[in-house]
Formats: structure tokens, C-alpha cells, sequence
């Protein structure tokens, strides 16, 4: 993975601590002598009750809030978890940080729904 970075210029390197970021940036870091910095705001949406369980728990035991979640927007708090909006508010923040610290290139290894709210965010300002 990180070869296809090995000729870009990189002035730091920024990872999500969970276990498939943390090795892509690391492989991406090796290439550029930059240590990888960890950033505990860039993991996942926090999923609460719903971290491990199936699709087909998910349409069953969950159904009553996944109607709601998708009617409001992800503004409802995952059961034991965060909300879409406390995810934005969260990533942003750090991303805001990163991005006034440094002039250049910085890569940031995260996770889908992360990837999603720095997108949308920066589209939709």
C-alpha cells in the first residue's frame, strides 16, 4: 500500500489508533522517515449496541431506530453510541488542527464513515 506514496511529499502522516489505520499509515510512513502520528478522533463512529452484530439483526432488532436515524439524519444517537453529527463535530476539529499546523502534504488513515464526514464537510460548507 505504501509504495504508491513512496514519490509524493509528505510532510506528515496522521492515523486513526485502531488496528487496519494504524498499519496502512505505518506502511505509508516507512517510505518518507515520518513517525505516524495517533490520533484518537479519527477512529470510527462509535456504534454502541450495534459494534459486531449482523445484517440480519441489524433489519430485526434495530428496524424501530433505523426509521428514525434515516428520518432525522443521523442527528439520534446510535444506541450506546454517538451520533452522526457528534462524529462531524469531533473529526472536524481535529482536521481544522492538522490542517493549520502544516503548509504541505499531510495524509490522514482513517475509517468510512471519518472519510464520508471530511468530505462532506469540506463539499458542503
Amino acid at each position: 500500500m505504501g509504495h504508491w506514496l513512496k514519490e509524493s511529499n509528505i510532510d506528515a502522516i496522521y492515523s486513526s489508533p485502531l488496528r487496519r489505520a494504524l498499519d496502512t499509515s505505518q506502511a505509508i510512513a516507512r517510505f518518507h522517515r515520518l513517525s505516524v502520528q495517533v490520533e484518537h478522533n479519527l477512529r470510527e463512529l462509535e456504534v454502541g449496541e450495534l459494534e459486531g452484530i449482523t445484517l440480519d439483526q441489524l433489519g430485526t432488532d434495530f428496524t424501530d431506530f433505523l426509521i428514525q436515524w434515516r428520518k432525522d439524519g443521523g442527528v439520534v444517537k446510535l444506541p450506546g453510541g454517538e451520533s452522526l453529527i457528534d462524529l462531524k463535530n469531533r473529526v472536524w476539529q481535529i482536521v481544522k488542527d492538522i490542517v493549520e499546523k502544516y503548509q504541505g502534504d499531510v495524509i490522514i488513515v482513517s475509517h468510512y464513515f471519518v472519510i464520508l464526514t471530511i468530505i462532506c464537510k469540506r463539499k458542503f460548507r
